[in-house]
C-alpha cells in the first residue's frame, strides 16, 4: 500500500488512475462475478462501454492547483506504537507496515493492524 495517494482514501482531492476496465479485469481474473451484485456488475459494465465517466485522472483540470501532504502514516503509527510497548517493558518485532499483507503471528493468533508481536 505505502502512500499512494490515490490508494490511502484521500478522497475527492486526488485523482484516481483506476478504470472500470480494471476492476473487470479483477472481477474476471478472480473469477468473482457471480458473487458480486447485479447492479455493481451493470455499473461496471456501463463503464467500460463508456456510457458512465470515468472518475476524474490526473490530467484533469480539478487537480492543478491541489497540493496533498501526508501528515500520517503507517510506519510512523507502528514506530510510536513500538516505542509505547517497549517503554511498557515489551520487546517488539515490526514485520511490515503495509496493509495488503496478512501476517500470522504465534499460534492462534493473526497479526493484521498493529503488527507489532509484544513478548515480555
Amino acid at each position: 500500500m505505502g502512500d499512494d495517494l490515490d490508494i490511502i482514501a484521500s478522497g475527492l482531492t486526488v485523482p484516481d488512475t483506476g478504470t472500470f476496465e480494471d476492476c473487470k479485469n479483477i472481477i474476471d481474473s478472480y473469477n468473482i462475478a457471480l458473487s458480486l451484485p447485479k447492479n455493481v456488475l451493470n455499473h461496471i459494465n456501463k463503464g467500460c462501454k463508456g456510457e458512465i465517466p470515468e472518475t476524474p485522472k490526473p490530467d484533469d483540470p480539478y487537480f492543478k492547483k491541489v497540493k496533498n501532504l501526508i501528515i500520517g502514516n503507517n510506519f510512523n503509527t507502528l514506530i510510536a506504537a513500538r516505542a509505547k510497548a517497549e517503554s511498557l517493558g515489551y520487546n517488539t518485532i515490526i514485520l511490515s507496515s503495509l496493509d495488503d499483507l496478512i501476517i500470522t503471528g504465534p499460534p492462534n493468533t493473526n497479526v493484521m493492524d498493529l503488527r507489532i508481536f509484544l513478548m515480555k
